[in-house]
């Protein structure tokens, strides 16, 4: 009887976790990045700038988690590559950290320690589960340990970001603008 309960127990706790792990938390500082319409790519046909063109990124940075949401502008479509390059120095002016999903492998979110900007090839620091990952409709969610960022032995009170897409085959888009960071969001 003691087993049936604790793994009726064990299968409820799962879509809770879940749950849990999808919406922020109430203390974390919120801020959402708005990206012009229009200036995704236009795929090897050359059509409109849809692919990849990024709507908002919104960035919550809770006590233990950051919570990124990426949503395409309206009418984009899905990227096959989303970078979100994450700085965490203000004395620094580069990014310390990159964030890697890619649509072909879209479970997994890789950490790496970042160069310069575009460069991908830096230390994994992580690899956490993808809560969501870019399917046909482009929208993807990410809650990223803040222990992933430690930068000098300290976890950031406070972080910026800048978003790439790319195709297999080209840029598509940046937020909110070419190498260029949002404002800081404070850890909450």
């Amino acid at each position: 009887m003691t087993s049936r309960l604790s793994r009726a127990a064990a299968l409820a706790a799962g879509p809770l976790l879940t749950v849990a792990l999808l919406v922020p938390s109430a203390s974390a500082d919120v801020w959402v990045i708005h990206d012009a319409t229009g200036d995704g790519s236009g795929g090897t046909s050359g059509g409109e700038g849809k692919w990849g063109d990024i709507g908002t990124v919104r960035v919550g940075h809770g006590a233990r988690y950051v919570w990124l949401t990426i949503r395409p502008a309206p009418g984009g479509g899905p990227a096959d590559f989303y970078d979100v390059w994450v700085d965490t120095k203000r004395t620094d002016p580069g990014p310390e950290f990159v964030v890697s999903v890619s649509a072909e492998v879209s479970k997994w979110t890789s950490v790496r320690r970042a160069g310069r900007w575009g460069r991908l090839g830096g230390a994994r620091v992580c690899e956490v589960p993808t809560l969501q990952g870019p399917g046909y409709d482009g929208l993807v969610r990410l809650a990223v340990p803040r222990r992933c960022l430690r930068t000098d032995g300290a976890i950031p009170k406070r972080i910026r970001v800048a978003v790439r897409t790319t195709m297999e085959y080209t840029l598509a888009d940046w937020a909110p603008g070419v190498r260029s960071f949002g404002r800081w969001v404070t850890a909450g």
